[in-house]
């Protein structure tokens, strides 16, 4: 009977070994979460002008940088200054001018403050 105890006891130890191994590798891995990326900050391209701006001028030159939207484009005047003009006036001018080119332009402030553009041509 002493033999038979002994190797109940041992057997049982044996299992509880055994499932507390078990058990431990079948418990799922914790899974990180994947980092956020930084959400960036970009400021807008317009701003106040580092020269004073005329609220008229004819044949201004700059490199148009492309439509805003329907009505508006952006053009660079120098590298300072990236100016919103409104061209709802002459957008059948603009075909044929791609963003990138040196453009020749009329424009004159309206009464609220916005540059609309009278003339614009792709400087050749």
């Amino acid at each position: 009977m002493g033999q038979m105890f002994i190797i109940t006891i041992v057997l049982t130890v044996l299992v509880a070994v055994l499932s507390g191994c078990a058990t431990a590798s079948m418990q799922p891995e914790a899974i990180a979460p994947e980092p956020t990326p930084p959400v960036l900050q970009i400021a807008p391209t317009v701003t106040e002008p580092a020269a004073k701006i005329a609220a008229k001028a004819v044949d201004a030159e700059g490199i148009l940088n492309g439509r805003i939207d329907n009505n508006s484009v952006e053009i660079e005047i120098n590298p300072e200054d990236t100016l919103a003009f409104r061209v709802t006036d002459v957008l059948d001018q603009l075909e044929g001018i791609k963003d990138g080119d040196l453009v020749r332009f009329s424009y004159e402030s309206n009464e609220d403050g916005q540059l609309n553009i009278t003339k614009i041509e792709k400087v050749k």
